[in-house]
């Protein structure tokens, strides 16, 4: 459900691509401290969190030059602070949820094995963060009780916000927590929405949960739905007390957001002229 809070790399400036992909790398090295493999869970979305929470309190960010298994013959530049720890944090709380979600649904032999190798990493980031993980699995088990039920259209919106709130957790942090939350719960209810719609003809297939295939017009149903929930994002964003890479959390949040979306809503507008 993740993958979607990602950079448009046509728009960017070199400074505004150079800092995403320190910040990125910086994010990727501190999983892989934490997590054998931990770099195979590294999302998009927790990269944007790390930004973010260093526009809103400007730590001290550390930069090292570091050679690693994707990119193992020139250095890159990777830039740390106490926020990309956080991230990495986040990330492996949320793949472990993942995996529980994984095994429940499709009995995944791969989703436990990924949670057996969490489990220790988990514990650490739980022993760390106890109130945070307690919240972040009482929403997910009232939205897989949402998803039990199994009522499309009914439930969106508290399926959706189980996942807003979710996100708002996460970014719930300093002082600036309360503002940084209503940001979160935005974001966290758009992804919930637009991963729905991806999923929407392989769910409605395979009679599994999905908010939008009550109707046979979930594409156009969809896009007026997420059109609405960005335009509250974004506000939320706007609103916020940052000032340090601006031009880079705008990319992403008026336009690189939109990637997958643009992608997958060409590819079938194509299928469907060749038809």
């Amino acid at each position: 459900m993740f993958g979607y809070v990602m950079a448009d790399a046509d728009r960017l400036s070199d400074k505004d691509a150079a800092r995403y992909r320190a910040a990125y790398c910086g994010v990727c090295h501190s999983l892989s401290e934490r997590f054998a493999i931990g770099r195979l869970l590294l999302s998009f979305d927790m990269a944007f969190l790390c930004i973010m929470l260093d526009s809103a309190y400007e730590p001290e960010i550390e930069e090292k030059e570091l050679r690693c298994m994707m990119h193992p013959m020139k250095p890159r530049l990777c830039q740390a602070s106490e926020n990309t720890a956080y991230a990495a944090d986040m990330t492996i709380m949320l793949a472990y949820q993942k995996a529980i979600d994984d095994i429940n649904d499709d009995r995944s032999a791969k989703a436990r094995l990924l949670k057996g190798m969490l489990e220790k990493p988990y514990a650490a980031v739980c022993e760390k963060y106890p109130d945070k993980a307690d919240i972040i699995e009482a929403r997910l088990n009232e939205l897989y009780a949402i998803e039990r039920r199994n009522r499309p259209g009914e439930d969106t919106d508290a399926a959706s916000g189980c996942f807003g709130a979710l996100l708002g957790e996460i970014f719930d942090k300093g002082e600036f927590g309360t503002r940084l939350r209503s940001f979160g719960e935005s974001l966290g209810r758009f992804i919930y929405i637009m991963d729905a719609w991806e999923d929407a003809a392989a769910d409605k297939k395979r009679g599994r949960y999905n908010p939008l295939v009550q109707t046979e017009s979930f594409d156009a149903d969809a896009g007026a739905l997420l059109n609405a929930l960005m335009v509250r994002c974004t506000d939320e964003f706007e609103k916020l007390p940052l000032q340090k890479d601006m031009d880079l959390m705008r990319n992403i949040l008026y336009g690189g957001i939109w990637t997958r979306y643009n992608l997958k809503t060409q590819a079938r507008a194509g299928k469907e002229r060749r038809k």
